[in-house]
């Protein structure tokens, strides 16, 4: 509101109107801050409980060492069965182009990879399966059968990837090193040979069998001394049967190891002890060693002979 003066002297009021600035716009709330969040995966993964362990962890225990066994039996042994060959042929390879080492050691050496080739065709489905029964059995009470075979088919792929490692650079590598000027290679005598292989084709005889025999010997009183043992701890009655069971598979697996794994180490220990001690003393050591064998069975055993 304003006057002016008119003509007459008189203030005349004057109304002025005026427009307000319209109103400054809110800020615009600012952006959420992003929250940070951990990636948490949730397993149904339960570690065994001795004391808690129930008889449906039981049931899915047992299941899942059938699917363990088979699985890992299967598939870790067609995986050995397919690269044994290739690892086979670079020993062989390696052992004869080496100039290390002269013809007659060459000939004696090549039975032992013989029979270690064969050992490991006919160790490897038993050490699978029995791996994959016991795996499966943990594997399958912690979750479920379903997830016992993922894990087998996982320690397969692991096992597979460890049975690809290349040996051929090694092997190659010492088959091609040559021998230092003016060294001769490595040799032993035709009757030296004939003495280590007489000593080791001995020995995998008495040491299969010996061996083998007295692990089959002691395979029932081992049988009851786990079983009592077992039945003396605070585990829940479902995980003792459960162990219990898992013996059954256990025996001739043990048996399998015990006539192949000693025929094995009786020829390799023959022919280094036929060559260095002569024949009498190797097939004397091949005996003792079978005694020394059935004392630490006995003694684990608790057997009475």
């Amino acid at each position: 509101m304003s006057s002016t003066i008119n003509s007459n002297g008189a203030a005349t009021p004057v109304l002025t109107l005026t427009q307000k600035a319209p109103p400054a716009a809110a800020p615009a709330p600012a952006a959420a801050a992003p929250v940070a969040t951990d990636n948490v995966s949730i397993s149904s993964r339960h570690p065994i409980d001795e004391k808690n362990f129930s008889w449906s962890d039981l049931g899915k225990g047992l299941a899942g060492s059938v699917v363990g066994g088979a699985v890992d039996g299967v598939l870790m042994t067609g995986t050995a069965y397919k690269h044994l060959p290739s690892a086979a042929v670079a020993s062989f390879k390696g052992l004869y182009e080496t100039p290390q080492i002269g013809p007659w050691l060459k000939g004696t050496l090549t039975p032992v990879l013989v029979a270690a080739t064969v050992a490991a065709v006919a160790l490897t489905p038993l050490v699978a399966v029995g791996y994959g029964i016991y795996s499966g059995f943990v594997h399958g009470a912690e979750e479920n059968p379903s997830g016992a075979a993922k894990e087998a088919v996982k320690d397969a792929g692991k096992f597979s990837e460890y049975a690809k490692a290349d040996l051929s650079g090694a092997i190659s590598s010492f088959a091609e090193t040559p021998l230092p000027a003016g060294k001769k290679a490595f040799d032993i005598t035709p009757l030296d040979a004939g003495k280590a292989l007489i000593s080791g084709t001995a020995g995998a005889v008495i040491d299969g069998v010996g061996i083998g025999a007295s692990t089959i010997a002691h395979i029932p009183n081992g049988l009851v001394e786990a079983v009592k043992e077992l039945h003396k701890g605070n585990a829940a009655l479902p995980l003792k049967v459960g162990a219990g069971a898992l013996i059954v598979p256990a025996i001739p697996l043990t048996a399998g190891l015990g006539v192949i794994g000693g025929a094995a180490a009786g020829f390799g220990l023959g022919v280094r002890d036929g060559y260095t001690k002569g024949i009498e003393a190797s097939v004397k050591q091949s005996f003792e060693t079978v005694k020394e064998f059935n004392n630490f069975a006995k003694e684990t055993t608790k057997a009475p002979f």
